[in-house]
Order: C-alpha cells, then sequence, then structure tokens
C-alpha cells in the first residue's frame, strides 16, 4: 500500500480520534433513529388507512330525496317516519357513517328532525315560517303555528344552501295549495 503524500499530526495535548458511531452513544442514536422511523412509518399508515375507510363511506351531504340511498328511504319507512307515498323531497343525514340514526329531511307531507327515537315532526299545513342563517354552516329553522320549533344544522360545504332553497321552493308550492 501506498504511504499517503498528506501528513497527519496531533496537536500535543489533545486527546486521540475515537471512531464515529462507535460506543454506547453510537448506539443509543441508531435506536432512537430507528424508532423514529419507525413511528413515522406507522402514522402514516394509520393516516393511509383512514383516508382509506374515508373513501369507502358512503358521500355525505344535503341530497335531493331522488339521490337518496334506497337504505336510507327503507329505514325512514322502518320507523314510521315516511309514509307508503310520501315523496321524500330534501334529506340529510348528520352522521359520519351515514347510518340515518340523526337526519333531517323534508316530503310533500311534512318536515322531519328525528335522533335517537326522538322526532320533531311539522305538517307542512301546520309550518307558519322558515328562517336560515350562515353559522359553520346552514342552520334551518321551521317555525309550526303552535309555536313549535324544528332546526335542521347542515355542515359547511354539505349544500345546506341547496337544501333551505328546496324547502322555501315547497314551503311556497303548499301555501298556494291551501
Amino acid at each position: 500500500m501506498a504511504a499517503s503524500p498528506y501528513r497527519t499530526t496531533q496537536h500535543p495535548g489533545a486527546p486521540a480520534a475515537q471512531p464515529t458511531g462507535g460506543g454506547m452513544a453510537g448506539t443509543l442514536s441508531k435506536l432512537v433513529l430507528g424508532l423514529g422511523c419507525g413511528c413515522c412509518s406507522a402514522v402514516t399508515l394509520v393516516m393511509f388507512l383512514f383516508l382509506v375507510w374515508l373513501g369507502s363511506l358512503p358521500e355525505s351531504g344535503a341530497v335531493p330525496g331522488g339521490q337518496m340511498r334506497p337504505e336510507s328511504v327503507e329505514h325512514l319507512r322502518s320507523l314510521g317516519l315516511v309514509e307508503e307515498g310520501e315523496r321524500v323531497i330534501y334529506y340529510y343525514d348528520y352522521s359520519m357513517t351515514m347510518d340515518d340514526s340523526e337526519a333531517c329531511f323534508f316530503s310533500d307531507r311534512q318536515v322531519v328532525y328525528h335522533r335517537e327515537g326522538v322526532v320533531n315532526a311539522i305538517p307542512w299545513d301546520e309550518v307558519e315560517g322558515v328562517d336560515a342563517w350562515e353559522d359553520f354552516g346552514q342552520v334551518i329553522e321551521v317555525q309550526s303555528t303552535r309555536g313549535d320549533y324544528l332546526r335542521c344544522e347542515i355542515a359547511a360545504m354539505n349544500d345546506g344552501e341547496a337544501f333551505y332553497r328546496a324547502l322555501s321552493e315547497q314551503l311556497e308550492r303548499q301555501a298556494g295549495e291551501r
């Protein structure tokens, strides 16, 4: 082996050079780096699986009755919220999984909000008025002639404006039929 043309000198009194990555400190740093990369991989995997699960859920938001999932229509019928021959005009499911456990909808006969077995329904001939405003989404309030209120709160970016427009149009149609 040929001698190096460069000469290495050590200053007097300087400690001898230690090889890098050796000893306990090197092992510990490799362990921490390995765990850090493992944690990042685990977090990335969990996020990926969450996004896959989210993508597999039915599309959420307020939808016209003709675009409702058939299971939702059947569920409303099984709860006695929609009668045979009644036509759902607009529907909004609050749940992330679209399981119909909490929903607001209106049909050609009534406006309904239901949650966990509690039902608030106002037939169209008892609707006094409808009001709406923005508050991190669309808040829609229906007042009955008895002084009762029914409130639907549709989350932002879930077509609350379309729900409100269709509800107002239906109210006008109902008023014209009286």
